[in-house]
């Protein structure tokens, strides 16, 4: 089963927790398992953060960047993009509902697919890249 890491901005989320419901659920046709971050390890120093992340992403098969309002604003999303690059994860834009921001510079410099929040297009998209990959 795919382990799906999640980027987000804080304000977003309750769209993290609805996509990982998603993910979760049996009937879904995208299905897997989620990692985001839960634990707040900021007090601890950008290191730790750093450090936290990193275990994420590398425990994951797909990143999925959830893109709203301000996400391209966001030097953690775009950290969190430019580790899963290094590490040549497979990376997808979600767009939020009813938002119209940027995506991050990552998605326009590499050309990225941002796809609409629609679970069957996300898995069609998700399988498609990962042929192209193989």
């Amino acid at each position: 089963m795919r382990r799906f890491f999640i980027s987000f901005r804080e304000i977003d989320c309750e769209y993290r927790d609805a996509f990982e419901g998603i993910l979760q659920n049996s009937n879904s046709p995208l299905r897997g398992i989620p990692i985001s971050s839960r634990e707040d390890v900021r007090q601890e120093g950008e290191e730790v953060i750093r450090s936290y992340i990193i275990e994420m992403i590398d425990t994951s098969s797909v990143i999925l960047c959830l893109i709203g309002n301000d996400s391209h604003n966001s030097r953690w999303i775009d950290y969190e993009l430019n580790v899963a690059t290094s590490k040549k994860k497979l990376i997808i834009g979600i767009r939020i509902p009813d938002t119209t921001g940027a995506g991050p510079e990552l998605f326009i410099k590499r050309k990225l697919p941002i796809i609409e929040w629609n679970t069957r297009r996300i898995q069609s998209t998700i399988d498609r890249m990962q042929h192209l990959k193989s």
